[in-house]
């Protein structure tokens, strides 16, 4: 679900996730991640990043997890 005034930058990719409004996914970063591609079952669940949250070039947003301030180039979280 990408929310309105949201911003995917080219190359990232956002699977089972939910992308604040007017939140940023730099290039080239992957958040969320389809089911059948995490090794446990318990692990995956729905990402989300906060509206007007920046998720800088790079970086990666593990299923489950909830952003609710920027990220840096490279950052994992």
């Amino acid at each position: 679900i990408v929310m309105s005034g949201a911003r995917i930058r080219m190359g990232a990719r956002v699977q089972y996730a939910i992308v604040g409004e007017n939140a940023v996914i730099g290039e080239a970063s992957v958040v969320g991640q389809r089911p059948e591609c995490t090794a446990c079952r318990d692990d995956w669940g729905v990402a989300v990043i906060g509206p007007g949250v920046k998720v800088g070039s790079g970086c990666t947003v593990a299923p489950k997890a909830i952003i609710d301030s920027d990220m840096k180039d490279g950052e994992s979280g």
